[in-house]
């Protein structure tokens, strides 16, 4: 993006940081960055990446980018995307609004406020205190329900996790991935960088757990 090349590092600190006061942003900067930010927020997607390759690509390896994502898959920009996370449904609760009143922040704004008579401080200043004011509602917020720790991962019995342990290259084992199940073979690309293979199409399996292949039958007397 040519325009987010015109800025430099330091001057989006600067605007960042709030010092950007004593020379603050001219009409031009401000336009500009209105341009990123709604360029940014107006893109679309060109592919989905599956999460478990992204080790691929850390790894130097190749990696497929499919038109159409599923759950859990990356989606991929041209686009600088601008980190903005949805706020949680409910936010702020009452005790994070009670937390906010409370807090050594507010008090110190509060008094100085009624001392004076007037807003007190610089704005760095009072950007300082709206800041402590944000962390002590931050620090109420309740836990989310999809933390790990509240959910316990229940794995079927003979799966293993590839993160825990990954088979021998050459091995055909069966592999899961979303609910799916294949049939892939261990393979190895470089010293440390192991994958599957499909044994029916011969592409590169996604996977999050894998079992070994069960036994053949006893042939049966008589």
């Amino acid at each position: 993006m040519k325009e987010l090349d015109s800025f430099t590092v330091e001057r989006l600190e600067e605007i960042t940081e709030l010092k950007a006061l004593s020379f603050p942003p001219s009409h031009t900067e401000s336009a500009a960055l209105a341009r990123i930010a709604l360029a940014a927020k107006r893109a679309e997607p060109v592919g989905y990446l599956e999460q478990n390759h992204l080790d691929y690509l850390r790894s130097g390896s190749d990696a497929d980018i499919w038109p159409e994502g599923g759950a859990g898959d990356i989606p991929v920009y041209l686009t600088p995307q601008l980190n903005s996370p949805e706020i949680p449904e409910g936010w702020p609760t009452e005790d994070m609004v009670i937390a906010g009143f409370e807090s050594e922040a507010w008090d110190a704004l509060s008094s100085a406020v009624l001392k004076r008579q007037g807003w007190p401080y610089s704005c760095r200043e009072s950007a300082e205190c709206v800041t402590g004011i944000f962390k002590s509602m931050l620090a109420a917020a309740p836990e989310p329900q999809n933390q790990q720790q509240n959910i316990p991962e229940i794995i079927p019995q003979g799966w293993i996790k590839c993160s825990d342990q990954m088979p021998e290259v050459g091995d055909v084992v069966i592999t899961a991935y979303q609910g799916c199940t294949n049939i892939g073979q261990m393979e190895r690309s470089g010293k440390t960088y192991r994958y599957f293979t499909s044994i029916v199409s011969g592409r590169e399996l996604p996977a999050t757990h894998w079992m070994p292949l069960p036994d053949a039958p006893e042939k049966e007397n008589g």
